[in-house]
Order: structure tokens, then sequence, then C-alpha cells
């Protein structure tokens, strides 16, 4: 398993809650459709204004694909008010991991 791991930093974390809602209830549906999608979760340090974002895919070059689909902004489906405050932010760094351990339960 791979992991992508984006860092976004600047991000409007006063106006973020509408923003986490949205994907909370829609981020899985959008996800879904990634060639090798295992899991996700997002990350927010409110104190330093930045996110990572970790998404867990079956192989490396699936991982390196989410690049292109997150190079074309936020989703279509978003309203255009919380579009607005995603692209407040900016994505300074991605890299792809490999997984040499994982454990626990990952839900919040």
């Amino acid at each position: 398993m791979f992991a992508r791991v984006a860092m976004y930093e600047q991000i409007d974390v006063e106006n973020w809650e509408p923003v986490a809602e949205w994907f909370q209830e829609h981020g899985e549906t959008l996800n879904q459709h990634l060639a090798g999608y295992q899991g996700s979760m997002t990350l927010l340090d409110r104190e330093n204004a930045r996110m990572f974002g970790i998404g867990l895919y079956d192989t490396a070059a699936n991982a390196r694909e989410v690049d292109a689909v997150m190079d074309q902004g936020p989703p279509s489906e978003m309203p255009q008010d919380l579009q607005e405050i995603l692209k407040r932010g900016t994505r300074s760094h991605a890299g792809i991991y490999e997984v040499v351990q994982s454990g626990g339960r990952m839900s919040a």
C-alpha cells in the first residue's frame, strides 16, 4: 500500500468547519472513483494554518495519478462558497510513501 501525503499551507482555519463537514459527507464518494483508492485521512494544524491530506492507494502509480485530479482544484460538486475557502490555501508539497506499518483503529 502507498500513501500520498500532501501539505497545504495558509488554510483558512477560521472558516474551515463547513468545508470539513462537506468532505465528511461527500469525500468518500468523491474518492471512490480514484484508481486503487483504499482510504484517506485529513489532519488540520489550526495553530499553523496547515493541513495534511493522506490518501491510501494500492500502488505508487495510482497514488501519483491523484496529483492530476488535485491540480484541477476543488471538486465541482462542492458549493462555490466552500470552494473559495479551499482556494485560499496553497499546496506546498506532495509525496508518495510506501506504507510499511499500520495498525489500530483509524476512525474519528
